[in-house]
C-alpha cells in the first residue's frame, strides 16, 4: 500500500504571492526613491503637497495587506488538504463501492449491484474477464429496482478462477423486447490514497478516481 505525500495544495498560489512581494517591494522602493528626490529638490515657497504621497502610502499598505491575507489563505488551504489525506487514511484496505461493471475477485468472491428501472422479461448476466472473456453466465433477477449480485469465482465448468478484476455484463430486455441499460456497481479494495491538491484520490481496481466518487465502504476483509 502506497500513500503518496501531500503535494501542498496552492503551492503555485505561493510562488505567484512571493513574486507580487518582490515587485511590490521594488515599486516601494522607486516610490521612496522619487519622493526623496522631490523632497530634496522641491521649492520651499511652494512644497509639494502630502495628498499623493499619503495616497500612494495607503496603496502599498492595502497591496501587502492582500498579500497577507492570500498567504494565510494558502496556509489555511494546506491544512485542510493534508487534513483530507490523514481522514482518508481509513480508506486504505477496505472494499469500496464505485459506480462501474468491474469488481475485485478475491478469496473466491466478488459482488456487483444492478439496478432495473423496470421490470425485465429475461435478464442474462455475463461475467467478463481481463481480456473480455465470457467466463461465466448467470440467470439475474428480473424485477424492477437494485439486485446484489455475488459471484462465487467459478466458470461455467465450476473451476475456481484466479483473483483478479473481472465485469459485469447485463443483458436484459423488457416484455416488448426492448434493450434495457440497467446501473451497475462494483466493489474493490482501497490499494493507495494521494492528494492531487484538488482531491483526494483512491486507486480502486487499478485506477484513480476521487473518493467523492464512493458510494459505501465495507470493512470486511471479503466483498460479500
Amino acid at each position: 500500500m502506497e500513500i503518496t505525500p501531500n503535494p501542498a495544495p496552492g503551492a503555485s498560489t505561493s510562488t505567484q504571492v512571493e513574486s507580487d512581494r518582490d515587485r511590490l517591494s521594488d515599486t516601494f522602493d522607486s516610490f521612496l526613491t522619487i519622493l526623496t528626490t522631490q523632497l530634496q529638490n522641491q521649492d520651499p515657497l511652494e512644497p509639494l503637497s502630502s495628498n499623493e504621497f499619503t495616497q500612494q502610502l495607503v496603496m502599498f499598505s492595502q497591496v501587502e495587506q492582500t498579500l497577507n491575507t492570500n498567504e494565510r489563505l494558502d496556509d489555511m488551504l494546506s491544512l485542510l488538504g493534508n487534513n483530507g489525506l490523514t481522514n482518508s487514511i481509513s480508506y486504505l484496505g477496505k472494499s469500496v463501492e464505485i459506480g462501474g461493471a468491474k469488481a475485485a475477485l478475491e478469496n473466491g468472491a466478488a459482488k456487483w449491484t444492478y439496478t432495473l428501472g423496470a421490470s425485465a422479461q429475461n435478464v442474462t448476466v455475463n461475467i467478463l474477464d481481463e481480456d473480455g472473456n465470457v467466463v461465466r453466465t448467470i440467470d439475474g433477477e428480473n424485477q424492477a429496482g437494485t439486485h446484489e449480485f455475488v459471484w462465487n469465482g467459478e466458470d461455467h465448468t465450476e473451476t475456481l478462477q484466479p483473483d483478479g478484476i473481472y465485469a459485469l455484463q447485463i443483458v436484459a430486455t423488457d416484455p416488448d423486447g426492448n434493450a434495457l441499460n440497467p446501473q451497475i456497481t462494483g466493489f474493490g479494495r482501497v490499494e493507495s490514497l494521494k492528494n492531487d491538491g484538488a482531491d483526494i484520490l483512491l486507486t480502486v481496481l487499478g485506477k484513480e478516481l476521487p473518493a467523492s466518487n464512493v458510494l459505501s465502504v465495507i470493512d470486511s476483509s471479503n466483498p460479500s
